[in-house]
C-alpha cells in the first residue's frame, strides 16, 4: 500500500483476531516495535482494527529484497557454526537458559556458561573455543576441523539403532522419520489449521489506497 501523508511504501500484516487469542506474544511483539527505533528493525507504523471483520491490521515499514536477497548480497559470507548444539549433543544440557525468551537472551548475550566436569579436557577445549565470547577470538571453522576433538576417532558407546521402516499408511516417508508428527498430536494439529493460517502469514502489499478507508479483503488478492 502508499502511504498518501509520506508517499512511502508500506506493508500490512493481517491478523485475525481469534487467532491472536491463541498467540499472546503478539501483543508484547506491538509494544516492543513502538519504541524500537532502529535501522535494523522493521520499523511498525500504524495498528488498524477492523472490529467488522474481526482483523488487525500491522502496517509496516516495507522492504524492498527478502531477507535472503540480503544476505546473497554480502560479499564475505560467514557460515554459522552451530556452537549451542554442540554442546547440547554431547553433554545433554543448554550453555545457556531463562525462564522467558527474554531472560534467555539475556544470558546468551552475558555469554556466562559452565562445562560440565565429565566433559574431559579436549571436549572442553573446544566447547570453550566454540563458545567464546570474542567473536575475533572464537573458533573458525578450519580450527574446529583441526582441532583434536574432532580428528580423535571415539569409540561407539551404545549399538546402532535402526530407522524402522516407513509403513504403507504413512503418506511421507521422510516426515514420518522427525518429531513434527509427536508436535502435531501434542497440540491438536489438523490440515484445516494450514487454510485458516494462510492468510495470516501473508504480508500484502499495494501500491494505492484511498484516505480514511480500511483495505478490503478482495484488493489483497
Amino acid at each position: 500500500m502508499l502511504d498518501l501523508d509520506t508517499l512511502c511504501r508500506r506493508a500490512v500484516k493481517i491478523h485475525k483476531k481469534k487467532k491472536l487469542r491463541r498467540i499472546p506474544n503478539i501483543k508484547k511483539e506491538i509494544q516492543l516495535l513502538r519504541r524500537l527505533q532502529h535501522w535494523n528493525v522493521i520499523q511498525l507504523v500504524d495498528v488498524l482494527c477492523n472490529e467488522e471483520k474481526q482483523k488487525m491490521y500491522m502496517v509496516m515499514e516495507y522492504c524492498v529484497c527478502g531477507m535472503q536477497e540480503m544476505l546473497d548480497s554480502v560479499q564475505e559470507k560467514h557460515f554459522p557454526i552451530f556452537q549451542a548444539h554442540v554442546y547440547n549433543i554431547t553433554t545433554g544440557l543448554y550453555p545457556f537458559e531463562g525462564d522467558n525468551i527474554y531472560k534467555l537472551f539475556e544470558n546468551i548475550g552475558k555469554g556466562d556458561y559452565t562445562i560440565p566436569e565429565d566433559c574431559g579436557p579436549l571436549l572442553s577445549d573446544l566447547l570453550n573455543g566454540m563458545l567464546e565470547y570474542d567473536p575475533a577470538k572464537r573458533f573458525s571453522i578450519q580450527q574446529l576441523r583441526r582441532h583434536n576433538w574432532f580428528r580423535k576417532k571415539h569409540p561407539q558407546m551404545d549399538p546402532l539403532v535402526l530407522i524402522p521402516p516407513p509403513s504403507s499408511e504413512t503418506k511421507d516417508c521422510w516426515r514420518s522419520l522427525t518429531v513434527v508428527p509427536y508436535l502435531e498430536d501434542l497440540h491438536g494439529y489438523s490440515e484445516e489449521d494450514d487454510l485458516c493460517d494462510l492468510e495470516d502469514e501473508i504480508i500484502y502489499t499495494h501500491d494505492f489506497t484511498v484516505p480514511g478507508q480500511m483495505p478490503e479483503e478482495d484488493s489483497f488478492a
